[in-house]
């Protein structure tokens, strides 16, 4: 469930992200899905605690599908990374470029 629901997140973000890119409103439409994406534990937390939600089945089922929602971005943009950064290192300037 909590991967669904990242997943309908990441389409969502995309779309909106990749319109504006089309707009030429942003230039790393990638970047920006994958940031639009995570979800907000930090503040999830206290909210679940503050209304006695924490220890329910729902709290923990919050929780659980909050983690799920900030670790599936953090790995996403660690291998957008390196594709990027490995796809740049390898690359070799042609003359016109260097000269």
């Amino acid at each position: 469930m909590a991967s669904i629901a990242w997943v309908a997140s990441l389409a969502v973000a995309g779309v909106l992200m990749f319109s504006l890119n089309a707009l030429g409103i942003i230039e790393s439409p990638y970047v920006l899905t994958i940031a639009l994406s995570t979800t907000a534990l930090g503040t999830l937390i206290p909210i679940l605690k503050e209304n006695g939600m924490f220890g329910t089945r729902f709290g923990r089922f919050a929780f659980a599908a909050g983690a799920g929602g900030e670790m599936a971005p953090i790995v996403a943009m660690a291998l957008f990374l390196r594709t990027v950064l490995v796809s740049t290192a390898f690359s070799v300037p042609s003359p016109q470029e260097c000269c």
